[in-house]
């Protein structure tokens, strides 16, 4: 496990304690956003406060009467007990409701101009560019400024007294603008309530009796559109028509079978005829003409006649002797025959006839089967098409006539309603108004001021603003305003706190915060090796480099330790800026690494230690521990300058050879995600941490 160098800091507040020093820190570093918002909402105020002129307040007293006959409770009969204080609530409430509704609004201009009440609106809009509203749009702005002045209020949740107000910057306008309200309240009340209750149900029977009527008118023009005069006969019907055209298709289907069997029995048998028969056979030995003895002698006579013309070997006397020798083989074939000569006589097959008048016919029967199928089917389409519309008429039917059963109902409970407010109304003749006027409009001659309203209200809104913004950045900040805050966030012990200024380097005297530092890894070199020491960060601007140039200067002059500062981040130009080096030229050391000596004994300085074995990504790691141990060897103390990332693995390398690592935490700089990332990234690879050192510390002004 890592050792503890500094013991972690014992807070003895709770968490909601850290919690508002964290507001507190906020304030401290963001008091500007905090103070813009304050100041938005008080100067808002101020606005206001200065554009709001005074106003008069104009009043009047009114009185809810409440009774069983004006409350839903009541029973026209006369039992029963008072009113319950509920229901004088609704009365109540319902009476204010009415005061500042619309038409109470719309209904005060009837008597009072618009341009009378708000001469602005009257005026050219737009700094004199755009005309004044219409009537309408004036009434419109007119009546929106009256409802954000208009105000009703109760004395009490147990009272029936309503107070009725009206703001006006002009007295005279004010008290007019309230009797003026108060006669449309007054006008709209009595129309309301003026309608009886009988004229109401009366022109429901009538409504109700003109819909039976549309119902029944409805239902005749059904039944008489698709000609059904009673819908369970005429679906029974139909279905019954329907059965009986099913039962008479299937005789025709199996007539067509038959007939087409027919058809194609007479068609077989039809084929298997022969078209001609023998009628007669006649044999006889006489031979016939014999053609080629008649053709023979006519070769010979014409042999004998162009003998006596042609030379014997004449080409035509060949030819013909050729033709002769071949007549002559024929006559001999002749004679070699039998010489019986038979004739035979055929006629038409009388079977023909027969069947094929019997084809035609079986054809004529199932063509007429055929057609009278198909004008069945027909009726059958109609037939179904038909139930389809019963079925859609008997449903439609039955729609009617539920709702003619429900609206009867419904008639009926109305008739009874209608009779007994007939008896309602003339109880409630006679009777005057539910609500009465207790006090007559009156305005104080002393105007009502809000500019402290308004300054009240800005500073206590800016108040909230400035509460919620301090919050909320609190909740969004991501770095650490406090020391205590870094510490928990890290969850790693507190080495130090580094104050925010400028801080010498070689007057001799360090911070009290280096000192306790460098007393702390003496003191932990007791106990173990804390030789070897990497200081890290997450940004530029942390000052880790001056923190170790400040805690290497502070071993070497206080403590007298040979110390080497690396510098992995530079090339070590900086740190000699600042101590100082002699003329000559640093030169390589025995451990491999350029060491410079500088103005304060016993420090050593690296000198473009970035081409060193520590950060060169082609050394193995056995290099690294041995020039590691060489330079431990020759001085007391190493304190390395670590980069800003930690995604490389010579770095998280170099993270795990060295004896421990502190992590050095800006205030208002040092994101805590990149911090915790850094920290995860060295402790998963085998790295430890001896803490944090928080530097830029600014001066708390709320030391809680």
């Amino acid at each position: 496990m890592t050792p503890r160098v500094a013991g972690e800091l014992n807070e003895m507040s709770s968490e909601a304690w850290a919690r508002l020093r964290s507001i507190l820190a906020t304030v401290q570093h963001r008091w500007r956003w905090i103070a813009a918002a304050f100041l938005v909402p008080v100067l808002i105020a101020l606005v206001l406060a200065g554009i709001v002129p005074p106003r008069f307040t104009a009043e009047t007293l009114l009185v809810v009467s409440a009774s069983r006959e004006t409350s839903s409770a009541g029973e026209i009969t006369g039992g029963g007990s008072s009113v319950p204080p509920g229901e004088v609530q609704k009365l109540v409430q319902s009476e204010l409701d009415l005061m500042t509704s619309e038409a109470v609004v719309r209904r005060v201009f009837t008597q009072l101009p618009p341009e009378r009440i708000y001469p602005q609106l009257a005026q050219r809009r737009l700094f004199g560019l755009l005309p004044p509203a219409s009537r309408e749009g004036r009434e419109a702005r007119a009546a929106g400024m009256l409802r954000s002045t208009l105000f009703t209020q109760a004395q009490s949740t147990l009272s029936n007294v309503v107070r009725l107000i009206v703001f006006h910057p002009d007295r005279a306008l004010a008290l007019e603008l309230l009797q003026a309200v108060l006669a449309a309240y007054f006008e709209l009340r009595n129309e309301v309530f003026a309608n009886p209750v009988t004229a109401v149900l009366t022109a429901e029977l009538e409504r109700q009796r003109g819909e039976l009527t549309e119902i029944e008118n409805e239902i005749t023009a059904l039944k008489t559109r698709t000609g059904v005069l009673d819908i369970g006969q005429e679906v029974t019907l139909a279905s019954q028509r329907l059965d009986q055209t099913v039962q008479r298709l299937d005789r025709l289907r199996e007539q067509r079978e038959a007939a087409q069997a027919t058809v194609l029995a007479a068609q077989t048998a039809l084929a298997a005829q022969p078209g001609r028969i023998v009628a007669a056979v006649e044999q006889t030995n006489v031979p016939p003409n014999d053609e080629a003895r008649n053709t023979l002698s006519r070769l010979l006579r014409d042999r004998q006649r162009m003998a006596a013309q042609y030379q014997p070997n004449a080409p035509m006397l060949v030819e013909l002797d050729g033709q002769i020798e071949r007549a002559s083989l024929q006559v001999r074939e002749n004679r070699s025959g039998t010489g019986n000569v038979q004739t035979q006589r055929e006629v038409r097959n009388p079977a023909l006839e027969l069947l094929t008048s019997r084809l035609l016919a079986a054809r004529v029967d199932a063509d007429s089967i055929a057609s009278q199928e198909q004008e069945v089917r027909r009726q059958r389409t109609e037939i179904e098409q038909r139930n389809m519309l019963l079925l859609q008429v008997q449903r439609d039917l039955r729609q009617l006539e539920r709702r003619r059963e429900a609206m009867e109902v419904n008639f009926r409970q109305f008739s009874q309603r209608e009779a007994a407010a007939r008896l309602g109304e003339e109880a409630r003749l006679g009777r005057g108004a539910a609500v009465s006027l207790a006090q007559r409009p009156f305005a104080s001659p002393i105007p009502r001021n809000m500019a402290v309203t308004f300054l009240l209200a800005g500073i206590l809104a800016g108040l909230g603003f400035a509460a919620a913004a301090a919050l909320l950045m609190t909740l969004l900040r991501r770095t650490w305003l406090r020391a205590a805050e870094a510490e928990r966030g890290t969850r790693l012990p507190l080495l130090g706190v580094l104050p925010l200024g400028r801080w010498p380097v070689r007057t001799g005297h360090a911070a009290p915060s280096i000192e306790g530092l460098a007393a702390q890894f003496l003191d932990a070199g007791l106990r173990w090796r804390v030789q070897l020491l990497q200081f890290l960060g997450t940004r530029e601007g942390d000052e880790r480099e001056r923190l170790a140039r400040s805690l290497a200067i502070e071993l070497a002059q206080a403590h007298r330790k040979r110390v080497l500062l690396i510098d992995l981040a530079g090339d070590g130009s900086r740190h000699f800026a600042e101590v100082g080096s002699p003329e000559q030229k640093p030169g390589p050391s025995d451990e491999g690494i350029l060491a410079h000596e500088t103005m304060v004994p016993r420090l050593w300085i690296a000198y473009q230690a970035q081409n060193s074995d520590l950060a060169n990504p082609h050394a193995l790691e056995t290099n690294v521990t041995r020039l590691a141990e060489r330079l431990c060897q020759a001085f007391d103390f190493i304190l390395v300058i670590g980069p800003d990332e930690m995604e490389s693995y010579v770095r998280r390398r170099l993270a795990v050879i060295v004896d421990g690592n502190i992590l050095v935490v800006r205030e208002d700089a040092t994101r805590a995600e990149a911090a915790n990332g850094m920290i995860d990234r060295v402790q998963a690879s085998g790295g430890r941490f001896f803490g944090i050192f928080y530097t830029g510390a600014a001066r708390e002004l709320f030391a809680i």
